[in-house]
């Protein structure tokens, strides 16, 4: 979803909705599975999940990269520590509304206004890059 053309905040608005509406929706057993095995129970599990973490991360990072055009280490600090709480954010609110609230009939809607809090918060820390 981020690598289709267009402006660097819809790009990354894109990419929230995929995780939320592609992701959680059809994959709900994975969503299930990445985020409630407890840490430390079952360390395979665990290491999947750190991997699938730090892709996600590294991935984030990378569309930082790509929209500031900067590699310095200021930028790939600010990127990471970027990346690591969008994720937390998204696995909050995924873990809120697609696991313990099953039942839930707006999902949809919290996505959008998840995705445009994150929008809202990754506009402010691009602007500061330029």
């Amino acid at each position: 979803a981020f690598q289709r053309e267009g402006p660097p905040l819809d790009r990354f608005e894109r990419a929230g909705r995929a995780f939320f509406n592609r992701f959680c929706r059809r994959h709900h057993e994975l969503v299930v599975l990445i985020l409630r095995e407890a840490v430390g129970v079952n360390a395979a599990i665990e290491e999947q999940r750190k991997a699938i973490f730090q892709g996600l991360i590294d991935d984030i990072v990378g569309a930082i990269f790509s929209v500031t055009g900067r590699r310095d280490r200021a930028t790939a600090r600010r990127a990471q520590v970027v990346a690591v709480s969008l994720l937390g954010m998204l696995e909050r609110v995924a873990y809120h509304y697609y696991i313990w609230e099953t039942g839930s009939k707006d999902r949809r809607k919290v996505a959008e206004e998840a995705v445009a809090f994150i929008r809202a918060g990754l506009s402010s820390v691009l602007a500061a890059e330029h």
